[in-house]
Parts: C-alpha cells; structure tokens; sequence
C-alpha cells in the first residue's frame, strides 16, 4: 500500500467517524418549567463528554506525521521540533478526588431517598391513625358518652394530629437536602467532566519491531547484496562510468528505494492500525456514556413521575382535610339553627294557646319561627352539598381507576428503545398516563420494572407492545426476561414471535398474519414461556 493512500485513509476514517458522532439529547417529557433547563444542561454536559472522548482519537491521526517527522530528523541529527504533552499529576490526582467525592455523595443521595421513603410511609400510617381517632373522637361525642372520656380521646386525636404534622415537615426537609445532594452529585460530575476532557492525547509511537519484519527484512538483504557487489566492482575498476558499473548502481538505487517505501507502508499501515483501534475505544466510551445517561435519565424520570404521585395524593388529601373542616362547621351551624327553631316554633306555640294572646305578639314569633326555618333549610342545604362533595372526592382517593405499565419496545437491531408509561387498565377511562420514561439499558429496565412491582400502590400488570419491526431481534425478549427478573408472573403481550422458516422483513405497521410469525394481540403469557418460544424460533433460523 503507499504511504499517501495509508495516510489519506486514516484521515478520511477520523473524519468521518467523528462527523458521525453525536449524543441526542434525551429530554424528559415529564419535566417542564426549570427542570426541563436542568435536562438541557446535563444533555450538554453529556455531549461535551463525549466530544472529549472523540478529540482523542482526533488528536493522535494528526499528531502522527509530527512524531514521525521528528524521528527522521533525530536520525539525521537534526533536532525534532514537536514534544508530546502529557497529563499533569496534579489533573490526575484532582480526578482521583473527584471520583471518590462522587462515589460518596451518590452514596449519601441514596441513603437520603430510602430515608425520605420511610418517612413517607409514617406519615401515611399517622394520617391513618389521625382518620381513625378522629371517627372514634366522633363516635363518642354523638353518643354524649361521659364528658371525660370524650375530652380523653379528644387529646389523643390533638397529639396525632402534632405526630402527622412533624411527620410531614420532616418528609418536606428530607425532600429539600435530597434535592440539593443531587444538584451537588450533578455538580461535581460536570467537574469531572471538564476535567478529563482537559487531558491531552496520547501520541502514537512508532513501532519499534519496524526492521524485525519478514517483508523488511528480506528486501534489507536484498538491498545489502545490490550496495555490496556494487561497492566492489566500483572499488576492483578504474573506470567509474563503465556500463556495468552504472546498471549494478541502478540496481541498488532501486533495491534501496522499494526498501524506503516498504517501511514507509508498514509505518502507515501501523498509524492506521493504531488510529482504528483508539476509534473502536472511543466508539465504546462512547457507547458507555450514552447508556449511563440513558440510565441516569430513566432513573430521574421514575424519581419525578413517583413524586409526582406523591403531590397529587397531598394535595387530594389537603382537600380532604379542608373539606372534613366545613363539613364539622356547618354541622355546628345546622344545630344551632335547629335548636333555635325548635324554641322559636315552642314559643310560639305558647303564645298561641294563651288565652287573650296579643295578636301582635303571635304574628311577631310566627315570623321568627319562619325565619329559623329558612335559616334551618338553607344550613341543611349547605350541609348536604359539603357532605356529598367530600364523600366524591373520598371515592376518587379510594376507587381510583386501575393502572398498568404500557411497555413499548422499538428501534431497530442493537438500537432498542424501551418506552415505559402508566395507563388506565379501562380504556374508557378518561385520564392521562404518566411517563414516559425512556431507557436503553435492559438492567435499567429491570431495575424500573421491579421498583413498580414493589409499590403497593403503583401497578401490579404489564402490557407489552412490541413493533414489528422488532420481532426478528433479541428486543422483545429482553422486555421479558426483564418482567421475569422484576417478579411479573404473567404479562400480556401484543406483537409478532419469529417462528422458524425463511424470515420476512416486517414493517413498523404490519397488521394481520405474516408467514413464518405467530402473531399475539392483548394475549396473557408467562415471561419465561414466551422467551422460551422466541429464543427457538431464533434457532430454528
């Protein structure tokens, strides 16, 4: 190969390899307002990551022909020019530091997210205790039960009311030092970040086994025997310019320059050799970084659509409370106009029967026993409208629509994408889903899978949607083999199973039945029985 074509080739493979890259940016759906900036900034940290790791293969194709050009000058005595750089202890030592502060603040968010669930779960049981003190506190005052064992009960409903309270101000600070060491773990990250992108590359070196090749050898003797028989004939003559003398000095300038030229193509055939194999490792950092953001994204999208959840029962139970609160006053308000009409309607039966009643003084409470019963119907009103408003809202916290993870398995062979969604079991149920939550990692699939399974009140079924597209790929079976590792006994499945035969391309809206394939619709499954039927179609390709 000559030296050009080599060199011209390594070129053009760093060009375009490195045209090629790019990260897109994978933006959460469920986070708007300021959080949606914070996904930009980690999606732009994330690039400049992996353009650091591409400016290393960068660096080493261009720096070659100067490394080289400064050997040949040493070999001439000619002082080279270039001097490679290389990373500061100081730099080295700094990412050591950074790695381990990292290592311990991730440590520490973890901890602070257990906790934070923990208290969580107090602060649910104590507003089940307040429910229940408060019911048993009512039960008794209804009863007219002695005054000192209503006062009793009365305290102990106020101390689990303190008890709930404390309990959710503490939920509320873990929630606000959780956030601060993510946005300090993000921090430090970027650090990191800009730290190892700062560090040189590395320089190609030649090879030292350059004369110890077969090829180089044998035309190194070739070359020998051509100057020898020259130098001797030239040294046995008087006649420098004889014919013999110039074709034997032709023959060894040609054996001298395809000696030349063959160690000039090993020399290239090593730099692209090199250059291809620091692209490989960037295409793998590459690869490694992608996923570890694919992750960190799936994880903060989980992480935001579970607070989510835990906002909207807040607020339904603050709504609750508030309405328990105008159901209690204008259940004061209802006995107090009853009891007043009951004495102005005693009253004014009274007046009446009195023998020589002053007309002016029955016509006086007739009014007032008029007016108390208006006052009697518009609290009975009030009273009902309030008590059918906080039964509504408690049925929709306790007979909430069934939900399920909808997941969706696409892109293409070594590309897949896996998309995950909460939805109504009913269809007809008027609601929106929560999610989606986009993740690339079947681990992190697993992990996300496991963490639904594990809530009690999150959803207890999967449905799988499988493109078409995907069904002759290993895709679909890592969906399920990730259902099988998160404890799903069964799922329902929708999407193609390659059965054996001659395999036909499917397209992204296939419908109906294609030869070759088993198509299921909305069908139940075992993860393991079904993994099994795809892997031996596989086989049986």
């Amino acid at each position: 190969m000559p030296a050009a074509l080599a060199a011209s080739t390594a070129r053009a493979a760093v060009a375009t390899t490195v045209a090629a890259a790019g990260v897109p940016p994978t933006v959460s759906l469920l986070v708007e307002g300021v959080m949606h900036m914070f996904w930009v900034k980690k999606a732009t940290a994330a690039a400049f990551a992996l353009s650091a790791v591409f400016a290393l293969g960068i660096g080493a194709g261009l720096s070659t022909r100067t490394e080289y050009a400064g050997a040949g000058a040493q070999e001439k005595g000619v002082p080279a020019t270039g001097t490679g750089l290389k990373a500061q202890p100081a730099v080295v030592s700094e990412i050591a530091a950074l790695e381990d502060a990292i290592g311990k603040k991730t440590a520490f968010h973890k901890a602070l997210t257990d906790e934070m669930r923990d208290a969580l779960k107090k602060t649910a049981a104590l507003k089940a205790a307040v429910e229940l003190k408060k019911a048993e506190y009512l039960n008794l005052k209804a009863a007219t039960v002695a005054s000192e064992k209503a006062e009793m009960q009365a305290r102990a409903l106020r101390h689990a009311i303190v008890e709930y309270e404390e309990a959710s101000q503490k939920h509320d600070q873990l929630r606000k030092v959780t956030d601060q060491a993510w946005a300090d773990l993000k921090e430090l990250k970027a650090k990191l970040d800009n730290l190892k992108g700062a560090i040189p590359a590395p320089q190609i070196a030649p090879p030292q086994d350059i004369d110890s090749d077969p090829e180089v050898v044998a035309q190194h003797q070739k070359m020998v025997r051509a100057r020898t028989e020259y130098e001797f004939r030239l040294n046995a003559t008087d006649d420098k310019n004889s014919p013999g003398i110039l074709r034997l000095e032709a023959a060894y300038e040609v054996q001298k320059k395809k000696y030349e030229e063959l160690k000039k193509e090993k020399i290239a055939a090593h730099e692209l050799n090199t250059i291809t194999e620091q692209l490989a490792r960037a295409t793998r950092e590459k690869e490694r970084l992608l996923r570890e953001v694919s992750a960190a994204t799936a994880e903060e999208q989980a992480l935001h659509a579970y607070r989510d959840r835990l906002a909207e029962r807040a607020k339904r139970a603050k709504q609750i409370a508030n309405l328990e609160e105008d159901v209690r006053k204008l259940e004061q308000k209802y006995t107090s106009a009853h009891d007043g009409f009951r004495a102005a309607q005693k009253r004014y039966e009274l007046t009446k029967n009195v023998l020589g009643a002053n007309p002016k003084e029955v016509l006086d409470d007739q009014i007032i026993v008029a007016r108390f019963r208006d006052e009697l119907e518009a609290a009975e009103t009030q009273l009902k409208g309030a008590r059918d408003r906080l039964a509504k809202l408690k049925g929709i916290a306790v007979q909430a629509p069934a939900e399920c993870i909808e997941l969706t398995v696409g892109g293409q062979a070594g590309e897949f994408e896996f998309v995950i969604r909460e939805v109504p079991v009913d269809q007809t149920v008027t609601k929106r889903g929560t999610g989606p939550v986009t993740t690339r990692d079947p681990v992190m699939l697993a992990k996300l899978l496991a963490r639904a399974k594990s809530d009690p009140n999150g959803p207890q079924q999967v449905v799988i949607i499988a493109q078409p597209q995907t069904s002759f790929t290993t895709g679909p079976g890592a969906a399920l083999k990730a259902c099988g590792a998160a404890g799903y006994k069964t799922v329902t499945f929708t999407g193609y199973v390659f059965g054996g035969g001659e395999a036909v391309q499917l397209k992204l809206d296939q419908k109906g039945e294609v030869p070759g394939y088993k198509r299921y619709d909305a069908a139940e499954v075992k993860p393991a029985d079904l993994l099994k039927e795809i892997q031996d179609g596989m086989r049986r390709f």
